[in-house]
């Protein structure tokens, strides 16, 4: 190994050597110079998350033009991609090699032998020790002018690139480098981290360490009217080059596959049978997901699922996750009803892969379980299935999946704080996504993801926002899955505004402290509805509106004191707000501020309706002035959004006037109603 080294270091074609050269201005100190403890907790707090042991007791300053990082860009895709983004960093020639007596930066596997190109690395044996040891990294100096990053795999040499790239951003201008002689040893605590169903920002997400991104394969139609899946490379050299988990969804739940391509017009004997294979209960035929489970116990099942498992490892797929029947269900036939329908599709898909894997024996299963109980039986289809099928659980993760995790089967948890939703929760103290993770870790899951269902105006969050709009709740989720015992929620919230640019870090914790105080007490109202006036959702008492006005019931949504409490808030939030240097916060606090306000003549309408006399004309003119009121409130409060979204910058360019344009229709329709309703009981007879 030694040997090989040595020939790739003298054949420089075998690199790719960074040399950036920008002019200098100034003084430099070419010597190391050490760094007092003040300057070192400055320095950690542009890096998230925080890695696990670092220090950094001297700096080096130079010219960018006596820096070469040099990436063995002939090693993989990983490594072109380390290569790529130090190349944008540094925005320099790539052409040359590095000067005599400049500075290196080199990256690189470690050999058998704990080197790096043929330095040795000082605590390369502890690596193997590390909890994900694939996924750690090392950095170390080597004297005075040269800095470190190996790993015992590319995917930990990614996530060191990463650490090195946010210190030599903190002191990086167009002038000079101050470059961090660390010592780092780094490792994920949970093997798998990041959120599901997310937007399709891979580069972002891989920033901040995050490796579980939700790819689902696409599909053609046979001949014969069956599926057949279809992996598109592109997508997954995207996953590899930045070190991200490939995993390929196999399209959709198994009782989805008939609304997606009629699969029981061809084969009606698949459908589950029976009225209990439809799951029970009002918001699922709200959502119209009331979809029967499918009859597991059909050999035709098994041909069908076999084959397109057999496509994505003809395709190159590493691992495929299946999902079973959506929700509780039970088919009825006698072959079913001899184990529970969990059991049973179970069986199904692993019987399935261990036929398909006789061809194709490197690919991988993981099974996601939305059915699933506290029950024996659960229990017992998780201990049948063979040691290295992966287990993903959404949903309660009740006691037969912990079980499972402690017998060290494969878990991973889809039920982690769902952070990534509407952007008015953005902002908020960064315990609750804390919380469940530190959870699954004790449990030994091996992640807990949270869900990322972001829709607004008429339509789903556009992925480019992300990286603006959800950079707070990514990046606690990013700290915590990576390093639990790091950071404290306001200390993530301090480090985070660093890296976004707050000059008073410490004032914007504060705010956050306060704005999630004003939003904890509009967090329960007595029903859904809160926000913007719109009619969507599940029991929205916006959608029944005629109906509650007409019957003269009350239409507030949060009790007074809630009110109170909550403007209260909200003063304090706006002083915490209005010095910081940059808008977001007062944009955001403000809206708030006139969603309180709104809310409170809503429930001065409320009382002026439910108490109505229709004999005392100066009771009908109550009605009318906190009928203009609360309209006039609305107002205020979609110019204080309009101002908030403003604030958003990406592609495509239209979306924040797109998504004002549909919020300010969604509330003419309710004012619509609402007025064709008051004019209605104002009109009555006494």
């Amino acid at each position: 190994m030694k040997q090989r080294w040595e020939v790739e270091v003298k054949t420089v074609k075998r690199y790719a050597c960074v040399v950036f050269g920008l002019a200098m201005v100034g003084s430099l100190s070419a010597s190391p110079l050490a760094v007092p403890e003040a300057e070192q907790r400055q320095w950690l707090d542009h890096l998230l998350p925080l890695p696990h042991e670092i220090t950094i007791g001297r700096s080096v300053t130079l010219k960018s033009a006596d820096v070469a990082v040099v990436v063995n860009t002939d090693a993989g895709p990983v490594h072109e991609q380390i290569h790529a983004e130090l190349r944008a960093l540094f925005q320099g020639d790539v052409a040359r090699e590095p000067a005599k007596e400049g500075f290196q930066i080199l990256f690189g596997v470690l050999d058998g032998n704990g080197q790096v190109q043929g330095h040795a690395v000082p605590g390369a044996a502890r690596l193997q020790s590390c909890p994900n040891a694939e996924q750690a990294y090392l950095i170390r100096p080597d004297g005075d002018r040269c800095l470190i990053v190996a790993a015992l795999h590319e995917r930990g040499l990614y996530y060191g690139a990463q650490t090195l790239r946010q210190l030599l951003e903190a002191r990086f201008t167009p002038d000079a480098i101050t470059i961090p002689l660390a010592t780092v040893t780094d490792w994920p605590d949970m093997e798998e981290r990041g959120s599901w169903n997310s937007a399709r920002v891979v580069p972002f997400l891989a920033s901040l360490k995050l490796n579980f991104f939700t790819y689902t394969c696409g599909s053609t139609r046979q001949a014969n009217g069956l599926p057949r899946p279809v992996v598109d490379p592109k997508s997954m050299a995207l996953l590899r080059r930045h070190a991200m988990v490939q995993r390929v969804q196999m399209l959709h739940h198994l009782n989805y596959f008939d609304r997606l391509y009629g699969l029981y017009q061809l084969f009606p004997e698949l459908k589950g049978q029976g009225d209990k294979a439809v799951c029970e209960g009002e918001h699922y035929k709200f959502a119209n997901r009331d979809i029967p489970v499918i009859c597991a116990s059909q050999p035709r099942w098994k041909s069908i699922l076999t084959e397109m498992l057999e496509a994505l490892g003809e395709q190159r797929a590493p691992e495929v996750s299946v999902w079973l029947s959506e929700f509780t269900g039970q088919c009825q036939c006698a072959e079913c009803l001899k184990s529970t329908q969990t059991q049973t599709e179970s069986r199904l898909v692993t019987e399935a892969w261990q036929a398909a894997r006789k061809k194709y024996p490197a690919l991988g299963l993981r099974i996601f379980y939305s059915q699933g109980d506290a029950t024996p039986a659960t229990a017992q289809a998780l201990a049948a299935l063979p040691p290295e099928v992966k287990i993903e659980r959404v949903y309660t993760v009740y006691k037969p999946f912990l079980d499972a995790a402690k017998q060290e089967k494969w878990v991973l948890s889809f039920s982690g704080y769902d952070c990534i939703t509407t952007p008015d929760n953005c902002f908020q103290t960064p315990d609750a996504v804390r919380r469940p993770i530190a959870d699954g870790h004790r449990a030994e899951l091996k992640g807990v993801l949270s869900c990322s269902y972001p829709y607004y105006g008429n339509g789903v969050f556009p992925a480019a926002y992300y990286p603006g709009v959800y950079s707070f709740p990514l990046s606690a989720l990013a700290e915590w899955s990576w390093n639990l015992s790091g950071r404290t929620p306001r200390q993530f919230t301090e480090a985070w505004a660093t890296r976004a640019g707050y000059h008073q870090p410490e004032r914007f914790a504060d705010w956050v402290e306060a704005v999630t105080a004003l939003k904890k007490s509009l967090a329960q109202p007595r029903a859904p509805g809160a926000g913007l006036p719109n009619t969507k959702g599940f029991k929205n008492p916006f959608a029944d509106i005629v109906e509650t006005i007409r019957d003269r019931k009350p239409l507030g949504l949060f009790a007074t004191g809630e009110l109170e409490k909550a403007s209260s808030s909200c003063r304090e939030a706006l002083a915490l707000a209005d010095p910081l240097n940059k808008p977001e916060p007062l944009a955001e606090t403000r809206y708030f501020g006139a969603l309180v306000a709104m809310y409170q003549k809503l429930n001065l309408l409320s009382d002026a309706i439910t108490g109505l006399d229709l004999s005392q004309p100066a009771q009908r003119a109550t009605v009318q002035e906190a009928w203009l009121a609360y309209q006039a409130s609305v107002a205020a409060a979609l110019a204080a959004n309009d101002k908030r979204i403003e604030l958003w910058r990406a592609e495509p360019a239209d979306y924040v006037e797109t998504a004002q344009a549909e919020i300010h229709a969604q509330w003419q329709t309710v004012r619509k109603a609402m007025d064709e309703a008051i004019a209605a009981i104002l009109k009555q007879a006494p």
